[in-house]
């Protein structure tokens, strides 16, 4: 029986809906998570009025990255 590995992505700390979505290896599953993160990221980066420090860009993947989850089925 092969392992599927799944992404799980929460929109916020309180969303009872997340999306998820599943792969037949973990690397894919990272890649996916990754790219994702990468997207969020540059979204709150591309609408900031303001600009980004390097600090701050860090603690943006922190919190996008506390987003997401795996599991293995």
């Amino acid at each position: 029986m092969t392992k599927k590995h799944t992404v799980i992505i929460h929109a916020d700390s309180l969303d009872p809906n997340p999306s998820f979505e599943t792969f037949d290896s973990f690397d894919e599953a990272q890649d996916y998570a990754g790219d994702w993160v990468t997207a969020a990221v540059q979204w709150r980066v591309d609408h900031s009025p303001y600009t980004i420090s390097e600090e701050e860009l860090d603690q943006m993947y922190e919190e996008e990255w506390a987003l997401v989850g795996f599991s293995e089925n």
